[in-house]
């Protein structure tokens, strides 16, 4: 593969992952609490927030982390956030053939 077909294909591994993060599973990570009484209010995190922040942590905690972009090393927070959720719907995708 030349460096511009690596490239391109890239972008576009960039661009679906965009579309990915426009998506949300249902499945929640932890319950919501809502309480006239006290007034307090929680919103649910689903399953695919925590992963991805669980990914996140330790991309963020590790220094050797690299990330590429057009061939090029990035450290952008858009950059990380992607992988981050491209980490989650691999831990998603995984989960769902385990557990079929």
């Amino acid at each position: 593969m030349t460096k511009d077909q690596l490239i391109a294909k890239q972008q576009l591994q960039i661009e679906e992952y965009k579309e990915m993060l426009k998506k949300n599973t249902e499945i929640q990570a932890f319950t919501s609490s809502n309480s006239p009484d006290t007034g307090f209010y929680s919103e649910c995190m689903t399953l695919r927030d925590w992963f991805a922040g669980m990914a996140l942590k330790g991309m963020l905690s590790n220094p050797a982390t690299e990330l590429f972009s057009d061939g090029k090393r990035v450290h952008s927070e858009e950059a990380y956030a992607i992988a981050s959720y491209r980490v989650s719907d691999a831990m998603l995708s995984e989960r769902d053939n385990t557990n079929n």
